[in-house]
């Protein structure tokens, strides 16, 4: 069977599913997040595959050449996910600067894995928040080392 053709039904069968699916208001559950993937992303994904590609691949090399460049810079990366972006920003961050345990102020609702970089690396997040009365005062409470 040739990769085309192959790649051909993987994309026909998304096009169907897309039309089955259908939300009702009241009853289904609202999902927040999750794969929202047209055709064409399923198509590519397949193709990697069929291309034996399961590390960075030439889709990935030519991202990595044209991206940057795009955004008016020399040089770009790309990683598996953001919570390995964030450790590498902050790795070059630290290097750059030459910082020892560096306070970072962080919002006292964020994710784990934006705070875990800064305590891997050695930084002290500086938790803030808002004020619940005006939503615009920048409360600094006890500053927490781990």
């Amino acid at each position: 069977m040739k990769k085309e053709h192959v790649l051909n039904v993987i994309k026909q069968y998304f096009e169907e599913r897309k039309n089955l699916k259908s939300w009702r208001p009241g009853i289904d559950w609202v999902q927040y997040s999750g794969p929202y993937f047209n055709s064409n992303e399923y198509v590519n994904a397949i193709k990697t595959l069929l291309n034996e590609w399961l590390v960075l691949g030439q889709d990935s090399i030519e991202f990595e050449k044209r991206f940057p460049t795009f955004l008016g810079k020399k040089y770009g990366i790309v990683t598996n996910s953001g919570s390995s972006s964030n450790l590498l920003m902050w790795s070059a961050i630290l290097k750059k600067y030459n910082e020892n345990s560096p306070f970072v102020i962080c919002p006292v609702a964020g994710f784990p894995t934006t705070i875990n970089p800064i305590l891997q690396l050695g930084g002290n997040p500086l938790w803030c928040d808002i004020e619940s009365v005006s939503y615009t005062h920048l409360t600094l409470p006890t500053i927490y080392s781990v």
